[in-house]
C-alpha cells in the first residue's frame, strides 16, 4: 500500500513479504568425550523455513520505465524445522560419553530460555531435529527495475 499524492507504484508503502530457506550442509566436526578421546562425526543437515512479514520502504520512477525501490526496515517470522544426522559406528563409546554428546548437541541452539534441538545418540549415530522460531530483519536493500 503507497501513501502519496501520485498514481501507481510511487512514493512510501507498506507491503507484506514472505521469506523461505533451505539449505543443507554436509560437514566433518570431531567430538572431545569426557574421557579425553575424540571422535570424529560426519554430519549431514537440512533445514527448510517459511515465514511472513511486514516491510517498509520507498519507490520512485526515475524515468518512464525506470525505478528505484528503496526497502527501509523489515521483520519476519515463522516456523523452521531441520534434521542433522551423523551415521557412524559409535559402539566403543561409552554410555557417558554417549551422553555428554547429546547434552552438547541439545544445548548447541538456545532462543530464549528454551533449547531448539532435540537428540538421540546410541550405536549407529546421531540424530537430531529442530522445530524452531524462523524469525528475521531485513533492512536497506536497493532495486532497480522495470516498469511495464
Amino acid at each position: 500500500m503507497y501513501a502519496g499524492k501520485h498514481q501507481g507504484a510511487r512514493g512510501f508503502y507498506v507491503s507484506a513479504y514472505g521469506r523461505y530457506a533451505n539449505g543443507q550442509v554436509d560437514y566433518t566436526d570431531q567430538y572431545e568425550s569426557v574421557e579425553n578421546k575424540t571422535y570424529r562425526m560426519p554430519y549431514s543437515s537440512s533445514l527448510h523455513g517459511v515465514g511472513g512479514g511486514l516491510m517498509f520502504g520507498a519507490q520512485w520512477l526515475l524515468a518512464r520505465r525506470i525505478t528505484l525501490d528503496w526497502y527501509i526496515i523489515g521483520a519476519h517470522y515463522g516456523s523452521m524445522k531441520g534434521d542433522i544426522t551423523a551415521a557412524t559406528d559409535l559402539s566403543h563409546m561409552s554410555q557417558a560419553e554417549q551422553a555428554g554428546l547429546e547434552e552438547d548437541l541439545e544445548h548447541f541452539v538456545k532462543l530464549g530460555n528454551r533449547y531448539q534441538l532435540e537428540a538421540t545418540v546410541d550405536d549407529r549415530g546421531v540424530s537430531a531435529t529442530t522445530d524452531a522460531p524462523f524469525v528475521g530483519i531485513r533492512g536497506f536493500g536497493l532495486n532497480f527495475g522495470i516498469a511495464f
